[in-house]
């Protein structure tokens, strides 16, 4: 099993050949993040995160490939040159490290328990985690909308980790922005707080889809599809006539 990087100045320049190598079925895994997110995740201490962030190219794809049962040294052999030729057609490379770190220590950091603290905890001790479905074309649109709402909430934008999972051959992408934060801090949790509601509800009317729709995302979300809101109204009184489970969070909206 391999892990190796092709890292890009700018989302949009690894758009086209992530949709490429998705759809040629030459990964097992493929995932997309800025230096920030991948920084935090590698960095033990938030010294290290500082430092990696500082090296590490603005936006990394991550392509892992494994050998399976048959053959597994020429399957990974021949994918990895596959992909990068690959890389090559739209004016990228692809590398088995990054800023010094090798591909095998970056794959048992995202593959192993992250242990007693959540490696999300490790930078600011607290954060808050604003994710939903898009596509992939449209997340560098996302991003900025985000940027925005960063900006004007006066929270550094180069804190922000940014993580994207496409989904389903490339039909849909997960798209998740990662905001530590000191809990310790009032002014900081308000900001933060005031960032989350703002953001989510400026990047659902851009059309990000709230899988998940826990706290104020069932109130976005499902106020924006209101069929689907009375089906889910209907299957309630059918499979909870009394009303007691989750009871006021469908009678609300």
């Amino acid at each position: 099993h391999k892990l190796c990087f092709v890292p890009g100045n700018k989302l949009e320049d690894l758009i086209d050949f992530s949709y490429r190598v998705i759809r040629s079925r030459f990964s097992d895994e493929f995932m997309l993040m800025n230096g920030s997110y991948l920084a935090s995740i590698l960095g033990k201490t938030p010294a290290e995160i500082k430092l990696l962030r500082a090296v590490l190219p603005t936006w990394i794809a991550l392509i892992g490939i494994a050998g399976r049962e048959l053959l597994p040294d020429e399957r990974v052999a021949a994918q990895e040159a596959d992909i990068a030729e690959l890389a090559q057609q739209f004016g990228l490379y692809l590398k088995p490290a990054l800023a010094g770190i090798k591909g095998d220590a970056v794959l048992a950091a995202i593959t192993n328990p992250a242990g007693e603290t959540d490696w999300k905890d490790t930078f600011k001790g607290a954060y808050q985690d604003i994710f939903f479905t898009t596509t992939l074309d449209k997340t560098p649109a996302m991003i900025e909308a985000m940027n925005q709402f960063t900006v004007t909430a006066g929270y550094p934008v180069d804190e922000v980790g940014i993580y994207l999972q496409p989904q389903n051959m490339g039909t849909s992408s997960h798209c998740e922005f990662y905001l530590p934060y000191d809990s310790a801090n009032a002014k900081e949790t308000s900001r933060v707080k005031g960032l989350f509601e703002k953001a989510s509800e400026g990047l659902s009317a851009k059309g990000a889809y709230f899988l998940r729709p826990y706290g104020i995302w069932s109130k976005i979300q499902l106020n924006r599809d209101a069929q689907s809101m009375l089906v889910l109204k209907e299957l309630k009184k059918t499979f909870d006539p009394n009303g007691i489970m989750n009871t006021g969070k469908l009678s609300n909206y």
